[in-house]
């Protein structure tokens, strides 16, 4: 070739192990004198992500009237690549809500306030996954919360009094039309 450009094609880079890989190029001219060499650096990566850890949802707290336009779902990758991309799903059945953050330096993500005013009351599940630089998905993690908007009125009663000179104290634990005497 006397002058323009061409591009390489047809090699098999699918052997390569993970790893950071370097690729050189050089050119010369029809005397054999070098013109232009330049490398490039790239990675192979065919490891998915860690399975996201310690996912807790709404604080493990019911979503009620109160707090369902703002629901928390946190968790980590572990030890998950930096840039990788936590991913969810909460779904009632019927509708389901999704949505992604970006995992930070330690791998923690959280996504809030996701809203569930459009989902009907009962069990929601959920799942969770990371998905790093590379698009390689890991295993999700998931689990189920319930969502009840009818408030449940209940009272706490120290039996005993504020003063016991015991090591025991009765509890009345009343919610609804159902109560019962707890002894701790």
């Amino acid at each position: 070739m006397t002058s323009g450009q061409t591009e390489g094609t047809g090699s098999n880079l699918s052997e390569l192990s993970d790893g950071i890989y370097t690729a050189h190029i050089s050119t010369q001219d029809l005397a054999h004198n070098p013109v232009v060499s330049q490398s490039i650096s790239f990675i192979v990566d065919t490891t998915a992500p860690d399975v996201p850890t310690n996912v807790v949802i709404n604080n493990n707290d019911a979503i009620n009237s109160i707090n369902q336009t703002a629901v928390a779902l946190v968790g980590s990758g572990g030890i998950s690549e930096s840039g990788s991309t936590a991913h969810y799903t909460l779904s009632n059945g019927t509708i389901t809500l999704s949505g992604s953050a970006l995992a930070n330096g330690a791998g923690s993500f959280i996504f809030t306030p996701i809203d569930t005013t459009s989902m009907d009351e009962g069990i929601l599940t959920y799942s969770v996954w990371m998905v790093d630089e590379a698009g390689n998905i890991g295993t999700p993690q998931g689990g189920s919360i319930v969502k009840s908007l009818i408030p449940i009125d209940g009272n706490i009663q120290f039996l005993s009094g504020s003063h016991t000179n015991t090591p025991n104290v009765d509890i009345l634990l009343s919610a609804g039309k159902s109560s019962f005497v707890r002894t701790f």
